[in-house]
């Protein structure tokens, strides 16, 4: 799945920059699932349009949870 791989890249991405590995993990745990919700509520029940909203929600939600990792990690 491409999301499985976008999230791994930024996973691995972070680590490499000498994130902890726990607080990376919450982030990326955090952006899947926050985009898996946001999908289901606007899509209802699309099952088309809940993989596209995903797919966009999951991007936003990478970069908000690289922010937020860098945050916590200072």
């Amino acid at each position: 799945m491409a999301e499985d791989a976008r999230v791994e890249a930024r996973r691995r991405e972070l680590l490499a920059k000498g994130y902890p590995e726990r607080v990376v993990q919450l982030g990326m745990t955090w952006a899947v699932n926050s985009a898996e919700g946001q999908a289901a509520y606007f899509a209802k029940d699309d099952l088309k349009k809940k993989a596209e909203f995903q797919a966009q929600f999951l991007s936003r939600y990478l970069e908000d949870a690289s922010t937020w990792v860098k945050t916590m990690a200072e």
